[in-house]
């Protein structure tokens, strides 16, 4: 799973909006829809793009520490479902942080956002 979300990861803008723009267009699997050259197709562009990014950050980070925020719980006398609302308190931060990331990587692509809604005055003007 891990080298399918890298992959996605490393997909330049362009190249995910021509597959939302596939995916988007009358001719498309969505394309009934209609959501092509609309604000919720930026959206679904964005989300694309900026999910795999966040989902390896997360990955990474709890592959390196998660075991230790475990041992220290169980230590502690934690049931499973104490010792996952522990996992995600000692994470919060990191979690923000990668949310961030996702949002500056977001708002720094247009590529992707710029084939799925054009350029219309006043509606979708990126």
């Amino acid at each position: 799973m891990i080298k399918i979300i890298n992959t996605l990861m490393s997909m330049p803008p362009v190249l995910m909006g021509l597959l939302v723009y596939m995916l988007l267009s009358r001719k498309g699997p969505l394309g009934s829809f209609r959501l092509l050259f609309t604000p919720t197709a930026m959206i679904i562009a964005q989300i694309l793009l900026i999910t795999p990014i966040i989902m390896a950050l997360v990955y990474g980070y709890l592959e390196k520490h998660s075991d230790e925020i475990m041992k220290n719980a169980k230590a502690i006398g934690a049931c499973s479902r104490a010792t996952f609302f522990i996992l995600v308190k000692e994470s919060a931060n990191q979690f923000f942080t990668f949310i961030g990331t996702g949002f500056a990587r977001g708002i720094a692509e247009v590529g992707a956002v710029m084939m799925v809604v054009g350029n219309i005055q006043d509606k979708t003007r990126v």
